[in-house]
């Protein structure tokens, strides 16, 4: 098993009440089945309220918020009353992970932080150094896990009530009809003791080629002898070539996105607003802001490529890495566009370009609708 992780990752702890976005305000909880049956068995005082206010909701637990969007559990303090009634230990996945993601493999693990958390983007922009990433390479062994305490009958589903609501030679290795074929032989055969060896192989192999591909287009963005628009056309040069729209194309799609991020409405009805004169006046420019932006920009293309390359090993479709960059950037590129207008001016603090990388996030990485929108839709040029 392949880990993988960059290097400001271990940098993050949670800085509490001191968060100026808050992830217990504003965004729904989700609890996770194991903490869902915890909280059935919690003693008073809190597990009174734990069962008062979680609620099954189109077949998966969640707390109910309160009036005001806040967490019940978020006191006026903005600190979680359950780790103060139970420690960390009493949280749910989703409230322990945030705002760290994994995605998976069989053969490969890769761990990053998300954006749309403040500290994690302080993080993230207070260096403008090249992005560095640790690999390391361990056996896997499955463990004996003790039996579930929460594994008995006190705990039904039912006891809640439900709420209403052309390709080069390296593609065609990638995309060979045998491999796909024996990645889904695999997939079918999870629940198996024993994958066929040569299942296995396969899929370890077409891991092999996405990292490689992952790990050339991350090395010719961070190549820093030459200037960051020429290492986008080169790194595109990996990558099938797709038809071209415009910014007011990409602005329709976007109205098609689910809204996460309340911020998101105002900032696009901004930019459409004045689109003609933030084409003009500072994209004319590329809102560089000298060197200063492109590392910044640079760090953000190889944020976007580590994340989603992996997504290959299971559309077996590469075109949607570069959809996904080059939207996502030009999305990114719009918002700080936006700013620069707002506030007469070409060169964007870095603590509003946290918030613009922050707001893209929210609204686009939070929902799998709107990262398929932007993965699936016409291209256009970055």
């Amino acid at each position: 098993m392949i880990f993988e992780y960059p290097d400001y990752y271990e940098k993050f702890h949670c800085i509490g009440g001191k968060c100026k976005d808050s992830c217990c305000a504003g965004w729904e909880v989700d609890i996770d089945d194991d903490s869902a049956r915890m909280y059935q068995n919690v003693p008073l005082p809190i597990g009174e309220k734990l069962r008062e206010k979680l609620k099954l909701v189109d077949g998966g637990y969640r707390f109910q918020l309160c009036r005001d969007k806040r967490c019940p559990f978020l006191n006026k303090d903005n600190l979680c009353d359950i780790i103060i009634a139970l420690g960390e230990g009493g949280l749910s996945v989703t409230c322990t992970e945030y705002p760290r993601y994994t995605c998976e493999t069989p053969d490969y693990h890769e761990t990053d932080l998300t954006l749309s958390c403040p500290e994690a983007a302080r993080i993230f922009f207070s260096t403008e150094e090249p992005i560095r990433y640790e690999r390391r390479a361990e056996e896997f062994h499955d463990t004996d896990w003790e039996e579930d305490p929460f594994e008995d009958d006190s705990f039904e589903d039912d006891s809640f009530e439900e709420e209403g609501p052309e390709e080069d030679d390296f593609w065609d290795d990638i995309e060979d009809d045998e491999e796909e074929d024996a990645f889904e032989k695999e997939e079918d055969s999870d629940s198996e003791e024993e994958v066929d060896p040569e299942v296995a192989r396969a899929n370890r192999e077409k891991l092999e080629r996405i990292l490689d591909l992952r790990d050339a287009a991350m090395e010719m963005i961070q190549n820093r002898k030459i200037p960051l628009e020429e290492r986008i056309l080169n790194m595109e040069e990996l990558f099938p070539e797709e038809e071209q729209i415009s910014d007011q194309e990409l602005l329709n799609y976007l109205d098609q996105m689910e809204v996460v991020n309340p911020d998101w409405l105002r900032r696009k009805a901004d930019i459409e607003a004045h689109l003609d004169q933030i084409q003009e006046e500072v994209l004319a420019d590329r809102v560089e802001g000298g060197l200063h932006f492109q590392n910044q920009m640079e760090r953000f293309l190889t944020y976007l490529l580590f994340r989603y390359t992996i997504d290959i090993y299971y559309k077996d479709n590469p075109r949607r890495v570069l959809r996904f960059t080059r939207r996502a950037k030009r999305v990114l590129e719009l918002l700080i566009a936006q700013w620069c207008y707002e506030h007469e001016t070409h060169v964007i603090p870095v603590g509003d370009l946290e918030d613009c990388a922050r707001i893209f996030s929210r609204q686009v990485e939070h929902s799998e609708e709107n990262v398929d929108l932007l993965l699936e839709v016409s291209s256009f040029h970055l």
